[in-house]
């Protein structure tokens, strides 16, 4: 899962270190991954909004999502473990 207020806690600054560390993880056993982006994935609670997505206007959060989603599937979208994308705006 790519949890949006876990990699972007301060708008525009990103850390996918943890992240990063999973997909190598997966990619070493020879697993595949489904990259789940957006603001709604698994696990409790549902929505996955930054502290300061929050606090924006509805417009500018959704912008914000997008750019989210863009920086991460930039990020990964030439590595071999990662077979399919699943995205949810909400």
């Amino acid at each position: 899962m790519s949890y949006w207020d876990e990699h972007e806690k301060q708008q525009g600054k990103f850390d996918f270190a943890t992240l990063d560390k999973q997909i190598e993880q997966v990619a070493t056993a020879g697993g595949i991954i489904t990259m789940c982006l957006g603001a709604r994935q698994p696990r409790w609670p549902e929505f996955h909004w930054p502290d300061w997505a929050w606090n924006a206007p509805k417009p500018e959060r959704d912008k914000a999502l997008l750019n989210y989603i863009q920086v991460v599937v930039d990020r990964y979208k030439d590595n071999p473990a990662i077979v399919s994308w699943k995205t949810r705006r909400c």
